[in-house]
């Protein structure tokens, strides 16, 4: 009777023992889990080199959740821990995060120190900018002799006109300023970024706001505005992280390191514009990317 008992009672041991096991190997998976992100199918490719490099580099499981859609979706998630970090830019915090009303001297110091509240940092910087820009087509610019922003506002003036740009451009800081710096009297169409350049191109709309290294600029051969009273500022790329990132993951310092300064404006757009044009696979391109860097072998 002992015995059976003492049977029993191991084997009510073991049972415990393996529940205890199946809850615990979850947790410490996904402890092992980095969750990258991205807002918008322009930086997925920012985001999927990101991804590869931690696969290839580190111990840890990448779980991809791209295209969340907006500043405002994005960033709450990094807030909420449902992701680790995501591709953004300088510009996009200091207007649109930290609602700053214009560009401080030292730009990442503000952003820094702007973060801390959130228990947010920033990490790596990608090599290259993206800033707001004003297009027309050059059919538009050669027609009305516009090559500035001070010639626009001229023709604005004197001619009708339409204006399109994005739902999220208007409600930042870089608008209002803008407006200001040209004294600009703008009434703007909002549409999707991919929209915009179908109006643009087929004379709906007269000019646009887009980001300067949008693939459609150069496919559909467009001209940028000069900004010659700087009132545009840099939108420096980097990754927005957790504060606590490389304590979680020690390994991912030196691995993200590998990325530092390593995408030019032009390879940005060539990488884009090989996954928009050729319909490529965006595992494809990033692995092959990295490779030609020499970052993987």
């Amino acid at each position: 009777m002992q015995t059976f008992k003492h049977k029993l009672f191991i084997l009510g041991c073991l049972i415990l023992l393996l529940s205890c096991l199946l809850i615990i190997l979850p947790a410490k998976q996904n402890h092992n889990t980095i969750c990258v992100s991205c807002k918008s199918y322009e930086d997925e490719i920012l985001a999927e080199l990101v991804t590869i490099l931690i696969e290839h580099k580190t111990p840890y499981t990448v779980k991809r959740h791209y295209n969340l859609g907006s500043t405002f979706m994005t960033f709450n998630a990094l807030k909420a821990n449902d992701i680790d970090l995501y591709p953004e830019y300088t510009g996009t915090i200091i207007y649109g995060i930290l609602d700053s009303t214009h560009m401080p001297k030292e730009p990442i110091a503000f952003i820094k120190k702007g973060l801390e509240k959130y228990q947010l940092d920033t990490q790596l910087f990608f090599g290259f900018s993206n800033s707001y820009v004003i297009c027309v087509t050059k059919a538009f610019a050669q027609t009305h002799n516009i090559k500035t922003l001070s010639d626009l506002k001229t023709y604005t003036q004197n001619h009708p006109f339409k204006v399109g740009m994005d739902a999220e451009f208007i409600a930042r800081q870089d608008y209002t300023n803008l407006i200001t710096a040209y004294d600009l009297q703008w009434n703007p169409i909002l549409m999707d970024s991919g929209l915009l350049y179908l109006n643009l191109t087929s004379n709906e709309l007269d000019f646009i706001v887009a980001n300067e290294l949008d693939d459609e600029i150069k496919r559909f051969d467009l001209y940028i505005l000069e900004d010659d009273k700087e009132a545009m500022p840099p939108y420096e790329s980097l990754l927005l992280t957790k504060k606590d990132l490389f304590q979680k993951y020690p390994e991912l310092e030196d691995t993200l390191a590998l990325l530092e300064n390593q995408i030019s404006k032009e390879e940005y757009q060539a990488l884009n514009a090989n996954l928009r044009n050729s319909q490529a696979d965006l595992h494809d391109v990033a692995l092959t990317f990295l490779k030609e860097k020499g970052i993987i072998y």
